[in-house]
Order: structure tokens, then C-alpha cells, then sequence
């Protein structure tokens, strides 16, 4: 073996990917299945900052269930429990600017912003779940990697209101972003 057969990472099987999943409790189903008809139904605008740009609204666009990371070679590394992508609109001033340069782009290019939701219907590890968070930030990171303009990433851990841990995973997880709280068999 060489030293690049040791770098290439293992390539799963469909089957491979499912026998891995198949071990979750069904309590991280239905959170992950109510977690998507909320996201649907409300279609909620997130104020999000866009690298340079000042802060600014960001439009429900999509929301996809086990979204599925590309890396080495087209293949799958990982999966995020929920993929939400959020697009912007152009506004007045944005217009006024591009369309006053004849020479400049013809159509709005819209900034994507996305937010993957690793969901935990039960915390047994804190340190676990921000590593979890870590991992998929990475993950993110190379999937998006050759987009000519690659979007603005999140990563949200959801977890319940009552979980005795959600307020230790908050004060731990202050520095990486955000998490949401979300009421238990809440709608």
C-alpha cells in the first residue's frame, strides 16, 4: 500500500451508509421529521451577516433531510441531519447600482446562506455534539469548496427546551454559533 492509498478515504455502500444510521433512536426521527415541517410550514427570514456585508435579510429557500456531503473524488463523506438553504433578494439600491452600469451583471447574483441543523433528541455528551458540529463544519467546508462564490456556513445543534445539558451545550458552544431550543413535541 502506498502512502496515497493511505490518504484516499473508504468508500461506503449505500447499504454501508444506512447500517450506520440504522443504530439512531427513533426519537431523533421524529424530532428530525418535525424539525423539517416546521422549517416548511414557517419559511422564516434569518438576519445573517454575508462575509464583508453589512447584516442583512436572508429568504427560506430549501430544506433538505440528510443532506448529503461530496468530497475526495465525488464521493459522500457525511451527512447533515438537515440541510436549510436561505438566499437574499436584491434590494432597490443593489438594483439601481447594477443596472446603472452597462457593462456590469446583467442578472442579480444572489448570496446563499446555509444552516445545518445536527439534531439531538438527547444530549449524553456535550463535548460530543460540538465535535459532531465540528466535523460537519468541515464537511461543509470542502463540499462547497469550488463554488465559484461559496456560501456562508452555520451549523445549529437543535436540541430540546428540557434537556438538562441544552444550557451547558449553550455556554460551551457560545463561541461557534448558536443553539436552538426548540420545545419538546412542539410544532
Amino acid at each position: 500500500m502506498t502512502r496515497d492509498d493511505d490518504a484516499r478515504p473508504t468508500c461506503r455502500t449505500p447499504s454501508g451508509w444506512h447500517d450506520d444510521a440504522s443504530s439512531r433512536d427513533a426519537g431523533h426521527d421524529e424530532m428530525q421529521a418535525m424539525i423539517l415541517r416546521w422549517w416548511l410550514r414557517e419559511r422564516l427570514t434569518i438576519r445573517e451577516k454575508w462575509r464583508n456585508d453589512p447584516v442583512r435579510d436572508f429568504f427560506f429557500h430549501l430544506a433538505e433531510v440528510e443532506f448529503p456531503f461530496l468530497g475526495f473524488r465525488g464521493r459522500i463523506t457525511g451527512f447533515a441531519d438537515i440541510g436549510l438553504c436561505f438566499r437574499t433578494k436584491e434590494t432597490d439600491e443593489e438594483e439601481a447600482k447594477r443596472t446603472a452600469n452597462p457593462y456590469g451583471d446583467r442578472e442579480y447574483n444572489a448570496r446563499f446562506l446555509w444552516v445545518f441543523a445536527e439534531l439531538k433528541p438527547r444530549i449524553g455528551s456535550v463535548g460530543a455534539v460540538i465535535r459532531q458540529c465540528r466535523a460537519t463544519e468541515v464537511l461543509a467546508k470542502e463540499h462547497f469548496r469550488e463554488w465559484r462564490e461559496p456560501p456562508e456556513l452555520r451549523l445549529w445543534p437543535i436540541v430540546y427546551n428540557d434537556d438538562p445539558k441544552a444550557d451547558l451545550l449553550e455556554e460551551m458552544f457560545d463561541m461557534h454559533g448558536r443553539v436552538v431550543r426548540h420545545p419538546r413535541g412542539g410544532q
